[in-house]
């Protein structure tokens, strides 16, 4: 039997470089992060206004509507993610609804 003899200096390499790549990714990502949380309030707050301005039968309309499809995709075995993501119309009126009765109670 001959034994196998490792290259240790390329194993070396190698994973310097896989570390070298893993820090350059996180310092992209660590970059964007800032942008990426800046983006996803300011559409949150575009959704808020967009469902405070609806009229209330428009907005019963959404939620009746949201809820139907996301209890459906759920029932029919639809992956997770897109039945919550049916239920998000739903939530963004019951935050306006929580939102004005927080305001009217102080």
């Amino acid at each position: 039997m001959t034994a196998t003899k490792t290259n240790t200096h390329t194993d070396s390499s190698f994973c310097s470089g896989t570390r070298a790549r893993i820090r350059a990714t996180a310092r992209d990502v660590a970059a964007k992060v800032p942008d990426a949380t800046e983006t996803v309030k300011s559409t949150a707050l575009d959704a808020y206004r967009r469902v405070d301005t609806m009229p209330r039968s428009q907005r019963k309309q959404l939620t009746t509507i949201s809820l139907a499809v996301g209890a459906l995709l759920l029932v029919l075995g639809a992956p997770r993610v897109l039945s919550l993501l049916a239920f998000i119309p739903a939530l963004a009126v019951a935050g306006t609804k929580v939102a004005h009765r927080a305001a009217t109670d102080q």
